[in-house]
Formats: structure tokens, C-alpha cells, sequence
């Protein structure tokens, strides 16, 4: 698989109450587009904790120029705080949406450089960043999203194998089948009020089947499928801070396509999530008492490979 041709500026930026350090400017060589990573410390960040930082955060940059060809964004800032004591590398994470849209990130360097790289937070907030901001009535959209690539993100840059990462997925599934509290409400009412219900499994995960599915019904119909027409609406109309409706996002992304639109809406109604059995099957991924098995059969392994990166990014 081809890596993606990119040129990465590194702005490292120390926050000292009101003052502002600029600090040094690294710039890679032997690419053609330029992405500006602009990182924000809150702490003083000696110089291989910054380099640990920096080679995280590009890897998560990397790992969505990869998928996509090009990384969707001109410039992405991250905003970095430590902590120890965390259970986990990455405790919290938040999108930041506007101008300059990034990730603010709090971390705990204890747990070494692997598990920072491989833990499953970064992916997904950087999946975030690869569409617009649907807004809150449709945030199961970009929950979904999000959920389903930090699996699909770290398969393709090799941080989990296929087997972990078909596991991590279907295990998602399993939880958000089990939060059925709110079955009363479909997915289309329960979104806005995902805070208020603490529905969060089956919002995000409903929302990860529903690109999932997407996927399945592209590829059959012999379509280019989801990364291509992603990478397609970056390209033609995204701009930094946009904000789209579920229903203008999916209609962009649908183009003409009546199916998508109407899988769309199906998604919407639906009142509780049920596992995407058949769907995983088209993709040679098959379950025994909650095991993941892959079919390594060439046609199988090829639509899986349509999941992690564009077609044209193929060796």
C-alpha cells in the first residue's frame, strides 16, 4: 500500500498562563501537499516527551492520509496536557471545531510509547475531523463514524492487525445491542438526547453499523465506495469549521444515489441496534461464541481492503 504523498509543518507552541512561546518549525521533506499540525503544550514538555507527542500525532495524521489519499484539513491544532496516575494513556479527548479545527488531548506518557500509539481514542477523534460537524440533532453520524474508523484507521496503518480490528469492531456491536433502555426512542430521538439518556453505546455503535452497511451496499452495486466519496466531498466543498445537517452530509456524500439517502432514513427510525450479522458475512467476517473469524479468500480480503484505503492508493 502506498504512503501518503504529504508534507507535515510542525508549530509547537508552549502555554504559559498569558504568554506565548513560539517554538521550533520542523518541516518534512519529499511530498507535494502540506498539512500544518500546530501543537499546543499546557505544560512545560521536555524534549523526548515531545517527541513522543509529535510521533503520535502524526502517526494519527498519517493514518487518515492513508485512508483517504490526503489528509481532508490544510491545518489541524492539537492542544496536549499531561497527567499521571490515568487508567489509560489517553483519559480525555475533545474535538474542537471552528477556524481552526483540532483535537485537545489530555495524555499520560507512563504507559509507554506503544500503548499510545495503538490506543483507540486518538483514532477516533481524528476520525472526526474527516467530515464536517453534523450537529447534535445528528451526532450518531459523526459518533458512527468516529467509532467505526479508530477500528478501520488502525488496521490500515498497521497498529492493529485485521483479526484485532474486526474483533474491536463486532465487540462495539455487542455493547451497543445491549443498551436497549431506551428502546421507546428511535435513533433519529435519541441522538439529541444522548447525554441526558447516557445512551451512548448504541448511538455511537448503531451509528458505526450504519456505515458499515453503507460500505456493503456501495460495494455491490460496484461503486468506488465510502473513503472515495468522503475524499470526493473534502476535495469539492469542505472548508475549516463547516457545519452541515445529517441530512445535507449524506446527501452530498450520497450524491444521486437514492439507496444511500434511504438507508439513511431507515437507520433513523430504527429503535434499538441489532447486530450487522449478514453485513459482516459479505466481508468474510464470520462469529463463533463471539470469536471473529476472517475469510482470507482473495475476493473477501479484497472488499475488507476497500475499507482502510482508497482503491488508488493500492500498490
Amino acid at each position: 500500500m502506498k504512503k501518503p504523498n504529504q508534507q507535515f509543518r510542525f508549530i509547537r507552541t508552549l502555554l504559559l498562563s498569558s504568554a506565548l512561546l513560539i517554538g521550533l518549525l520542523i518541516q518534512s521533506a519529499l511530498a507535494n501537499d502540506k498539512v500544518q499540525i500546530d501543537i499546543r503544550y499546557q505544560q512545560a514538555t521536555s524534549t523526548a516527551e515531545q517527541q513522543q507527542i509529535e510521533q503520535w500525532l502524526q502517526g494519527l495524521v498519517d493514518s487518515v492520509a492513508h485512508a483517504l489519499g490526503r489528509f481532508p484539513l490544510d491545518r489541524v491544532q492539537f492542544t496536549v496536557s499531561k497527567t499521571t496516575g490515568a487508567r489509560e494513556p489517553i483519559p480525555w479527548a475533545e474535538i474542537k471545531r471552528g477556524r481552526v479545527e483540532g483535537i485537545r488531548f489530555t495524555v499520560d506518557l507512563r504507559h509507554g510509547e506503544k500503548a499510545l500509539q495503538t490506543n483507540w481514542t486518538g483514532y477516533h477523534e481524528i476520525a472526526h475531523l474527516m467530515i464536517p460537524y453534523p450537529g447534535y440533532q445528528d451526532i450518531w453520524l459523526s459518533e458512527g463514524l468516529a467509532s467505526y474508523y479508530q477500528q478501520m484507521l488502525r488496521i490500515g496503518s498497521g497498529q492493529l492487525s485485521e483479526q484485532q480490528g474486526w474483533q474491536a469492531l463486532y465487540n462495539g456491536f455487542v455493547r451497543g445491542s445491549k443498551d436497549n433502555r431506551n428502546d421507546h426512542l428511535s435513533l433519529q430521538r435519541l441522538s439529541p438526547k444522548l447525554h441526558q439518556t447516557r445512551s451512548f453505546m448504541r448511538v455511537y455503535w448503531s451509528g458505526a453499523a450504519f456505515y458499515l452497511e453503507l460500505e456493503a451496499l456501495l460495494q455491490q452495486q460496484g461503486d468506488a465506495g465510502l473513503l472515495r466519496r468522503i475524499r470526493a466531498y473534502n476535495d469539492c466543498c469542505r472548508y475549516s469549521g463547516m457545519r452541515v445537517s445529517g441530512e445535507q452530509l449524506i446527501k452530498a456524500i450520497a450524491a444521486d444515489r437514492d439507496d444511500v439517502k434511504a438507508l439513511y432514513r431507515d437507520h433513523q427510525q430504527r429503535r434499538r441496534l441489532n447486530l450487522p450479522i449478514k453485513t459482516l458475512a459479505y466481508f468474510g467476517v464470520t462469529i463463533n461464541d463471539g470469536k471473529v473469524s476472517l475469510n482470507k479468500d482473495e475476493e473477501y480480503r479484497m472488499r475488507r481492503q476497500r475499507l482502510y484505503q482508497i482503491e488508488s492508493q493500492w500498490e
